[in-house]
């Protein structure tokens, strides 16, 4: 079956009878029969840009509102929004929060729903969602809050202004939230969780995450690749993606791919370990191998 999310400016958007939640407009998750001709159910009031679904099949939606009345349930994480301003500090306007939502293989029950954002007003987006085995969800993005719910001590090694929270299966709780991550994350059928970004702002001290090859221990001093130590001028195009412990956050390997943007990360089936990467070439130094159709 075919499962897709979004949200609708139409104020007659159909919602089927028993829906999970039914709404005049907004977010919405559909569910198709696999040949696209029957709605199996519409949820209108719950949905996001980002989407997965566990294997009970129960539906899990990650998003931004840029309001303080997305629905959230009792027993939540976070219940309530807090309005988020985005201050660029040239023109201030309305900024997004974070939340997940959880709905049941039917279409028929919300699970769960939280916001997962700061509480200081400050901006916080999603940039993606995964969940594993389990049912717990995992998230990563871009805040601006001062108190996002981090459960880590900002060390050496973290990033300002990014995150990975991993949420328990009942949306009740942080299992942990590190300063890592940022563009998208997936989890493969072993449990391993992975996560990547960019480094985009040349020209500032940029703090990059750990690099090295197994089996050098995980602490230690960073390692930096050459071309970025003397003066960021390859930073704006430097793509990360990291393998995480999934039950601490901590990250167990990195690996960068220069001269790139990274736009999405996609795990092999079955436990073969191979991570696919796809994104944009935008300097000439992306590490082309010698037998690409395209290799220059």
């Amino acid at each position: 079956d075919i499962v897709v999310s979004g949200e609708s400016s139409a104020n007659n958007f159909p919602s089927t009878p028993g829906a999970a939640y039914r709404a005049a407009t907004g977010a919405y998750i559909v569910e198709l029969d696999n040949a696209a001709t029957k709605v199996k159910f519409s949820v209108v009031g719950i949905g996001g840009t980002a989407l997965a679904i566990d294997p009970q099949g129960n539906i899990y939606v990650a998003g931004n509102t840029d309001g303080t009345n997305y629905p959230t349930t009792p027993g939540a994480y976070q219940t309530k929004f807090v309005q988020a301003i985005l201050d660029n500090g040239m023109f201030p306007g309305i900024g997004t929060n974070q939340y997940v939502s959880k709905i049941d293989p039917s279409g028929s029950k919300l699970l769960y729903s939280t916001g997962l954002s700061g509480t200081d007003g400050n901006q916080t987006s999603n940039n993606g969602l995964a969940v594993d085995n389990q049912g717990n969800a995992y998230v990563t993005g871009t805040t601006m809050s001062f108190n996002y719910p981090f459960t880590e001590t900002p060390g050496p090694d973290s990033r300002q202004g990014v995150f990975l929270t991993k949420l328990d299966p009942t949306g009740a709780s942080v299992i942990f939230s590190v300063r890592q991550g940022g563009s998208t994350v997936e989890v493969d059928n072993a449990g391993n969780v992975y996560a990547g970004g960019l480094f985009n702002t040349p020209g500032t001290a940029i703090t990059l995450p750990p690099v090295f090859v197994s089996p050098t221990p995980l602490a230690g001093a960073l390692v930096f690749p050459s071309q970025c130590a003397p003066n960021n001028a390859t930073s704006l195009s430097e793509t990360f993606v990291m393998n995480f412990d999934a039950f601490t956050g901590i990250v167990k390997s990195s690996q960068l791919i220069e001269g790139s943007s990274l736009l999405n990360i996609l795990l092999a089936p079955g436990s073969s370990g191979h991570v696919w990467v796809t994104g944009i070439a935008l300097r000439p130094d992306v590490p082309f191998t010698s037998s690409a159709l395209f290799p220059n």
